[in-house]
């Protein structure tokens, strides 16, 4: 592979899983779920969350095992493949057929342990597949089920789906010249269909039909074409040739791809006019993001993961910068806060598809972290929200090094570090309790027989939004008893060892 030289291996998933375990189905609901709410706009900023999702399953079922994978299948196919609208200006989950398929896909990926060396083996395919392009003018929004308040839909966007499809294509060695036979037809029967209906094609109550392909779809799918010829000759050797000669720069095109310049006031688009073309588009692809940091996964491992999670922070760095020289006057739109993290989700996942060995983040060590958070916040009552935040994200990340050190020093020592943190924490969680407990414990139980009693004079989103609230609530309490056990039987591998770290001093001491 390109950038690292050395042998990567996968390791493979835990075959066993306790299905008594309810942490993994708390956190698989509580991740996928969130990713999948549709949330609305806060002022400059926008939470976009359904390309975390594949990655997402991909981790679960990575990190849990074979099991996992059950319990994804169900929470993809009832949360993201359907569209639950509780009065539809307020509320909106799921609904994004493209993302439940590539989610349940990656997720399959992560059980078989495939690789794209495995895929590259594979014989060319067949040559239906080069008619693929042709579907890119294609939309579909099915019409939606109303029952009371709640109405159920279903919604494909076309290219979230086709630009895997013609990655995997280009990866199995397909022509090039099929692909752009294809896709150039796509555009002309597009553009034909748009202008002799002064629009789109479409049918049916709801929205199936044929629409020009705009250049800001198109040229994402000559991306995802031209990288996975690019990580085909990589993984077979070879270094991949013209555009792809200099990754970082090939995945830079891609990002400029999805960066939106209308959210500076600038929008990158070409007047023309013509009855069904009045514009030309050629930015703000959101699929190109986690293109482009799957592509710098596969070809440069975590490090081009980091890069283009970095150059996605830009446009939001850049409208805070604006912001403040100019005292307020100039105000631009942050975009997708989610933006970094869901570049760096992709990017792991295509470094792991890489062969490269990317060990799954330890569920352990992430929650004590976020339990250290949450707790410093609950604790620093005296100090300002701002003051507040900011100290638990120090009091986190100080307990993410410390663990990190103390699991590299038990290495080189004959210990594991293992749990070393959560014991240490465990004063802090008694204090916790003894503090906050009762009156905590109090509150969730006034809101939960507030709730109760205003069931049938409740809106639809109000209460649906209450029960998000207090069954968060109460999923992070159950995280953090269990943390509090798992410290607790996690007291006797301590004592031990202590126990060989007093011997080896005493040795040193001797000697």
């Amino acid at each position: 592979m390109v950038g690292d030289q050395e042998e990567f291996a996968w390791t493979e998933p835990t075959e066993r899983f306790d299905i008594r375990d309810l942490r993994m189905i708390a956190l698989t609901l509580l991740l996928l779920g969130s990713a999948a709410v549709r949330w609305p706009s806060f002022g400059p900023l926008e939470l976009d969350t359904p390309w975390l999702i594949p990655p997402i399953a991909a981790w679960l079922v990575q990190r849990f095992g074979r099991t996992a994978w059950f319990v994804v299948i169900a929470i993809v196919l009832l949360l993201v493949l359907l569209e639950f609208n509780f009065d539809r200006d307020s509320f909106a989950l799921g609904g994004r057929a493209d993302i439940a398929i590539l989610a349940l896909a990656c997720a399959s990926l992560a059980k078989s342990g495939i690789e794209f060396r495995d895929v590259a083996a594979l014989p060319p395919p067949a040559r239906g597949w080069m008619a693929a392009p042709l579907l890119l003018p294609l939309f579909v929004s099915l019409a939606p089920i109303v029952i009371d308040d709640l109405s159920i839909a279903l919604s494909w966007y076309v290219l979230g789906l086709l630009l895997p499809l013609l990655f995997v294509a280009a990866l199995r060695g397909a022509p090039w010249h099929g692909y752009a036979l294809s896709t150039l037809l796509a555009i002309a029967l597009g553009a034909a269909i748009a202008l002799a209906t002064r629009g789109r094609a479409q049918s049916g109550a709801g929205e199936i039909g044929y629409s020009f392909v705009q250049p800001y779809l198109w040229l994402p799918s000559l991306m995802a074409w031209s990288a996975g010829e690019a990580v085909r000759r990589a993984v077979l050797g070879m270094a991949p040739r013209r555009f792809w000669s200099r990754p970082l720069l090939a995945v830079l095109v891609i990002l400029a791809l999805w960066i939106d310049p209308g959210q500076a006031g600038f929008p990158l688009e070409l007047r023309t006019g013509w009855a069904g073309l009045r514009w030309l588009g050629f930015a703000g692809a959101t699929a190109a993001l986690p293109l482009a940091g799957f592509v710098a996964g596969a070809l440069l491992g975590m490090r081009g993961a980091w890069f283009v999670a970095g150059m996605a922070l830009l446009p939001a760095l850049v409208a805070v910068g604006a912001y403040w020289a100019s005292d307020g006057h100039l105000q631009m739109r942050l975009g997708n806060v989610f933006a970094a993290p869901i570049a760096l989700a992709w990017g792991w996942l295509g470094a792991r598809l890489g062969g490269r060995m990317i060990a799954a983040p330890s569920l352990r060590i992430s929650m004590v972290v976020l339990v250290v958070g949450v707790m410093t916040f609950a604790l620093l009552t005296e100090r300002t929200a701002g003051l507040q935040f900011a100290l638990s994200l120090v009091a986190a990340l100080a307990t993410a090094v410390l663990g990190a050190l103390a699991a590299r020093l038990g290495n080189r020592l004959g210990v594991t570090g293992e749990g070393w943190i959560p014991v240490l924490l465990l004063p802090i969680y008694a204090f916790g309790l003894v503090s906050f407990g009762p009156s905590a414990f109090e509150s969730f139980s006034d809101e939960t027989d507030r709730l109760i009693r205003r069931f049938d004079r409740s809106d639809s989103d109000e209460f649906l939004f209450q029960m998000l609230v207090l069954a968060s609530l109460l999923l992070a309490a159950a995280l953090l008893l269990g943390e509090i056990l798992r410290a607790i039987t996690w007291l006797p591998k301590i004592l031990r060892e202590l126990r060989i770290l007093l011997l080896a001093a005493r040795a040193a001491v001797g000697s």
